[in-house]
């Protein structure tokens, strides 16, 4: 039977884990990764999640520099690259697509 978790999923426990491991005892977490994707070609990562108390979708470049930032009223619990890389989507409360190279919603 396979699991229910996939890779990506796997990752982000251990990663919560191990931040949360080196926060003093009570300390709220700088950010909260509900979900991570590596564009096709590997050089941008889309990372959604709450960062410094905002729900928002971040990219990433390959030199860990945020590129991008998009605000969301919840979620974003799934992401997902086109395969072109200049679009995103993400679930929100329903679903979106943004465009990176215009960073407007389509």
């Amino acid at each position: 039977m396979r699991s229910a978790f996939s890779i990506t999923t796997f990752l982000t426990l251990i990663l919560a884990a191990i931040v949360r491991s080196s926060l003093p005892l009570g300390a709220q977490p700088p950010a909260t990764i509900f979900s991570l994707s590596w564009s096709s070609d590997g050089t941008m990562l889309a990372m959604g999640g709450v960062f410094d108390g905002q729900r928002a979708l971040r990219i990433f470049d390959q030199n860990k520099q945020l590129i991008q930032e998009f605000y969301v009223d919840s979620g974003p619990t799934g992401v997902s690259w086109h395969p072109d890389n200049n679009r995103v989507a993400a679930v929100v409360s329903d679903y979106t697509i943004w465009n990176l190279d215009t960073g407007q919603i389509e």
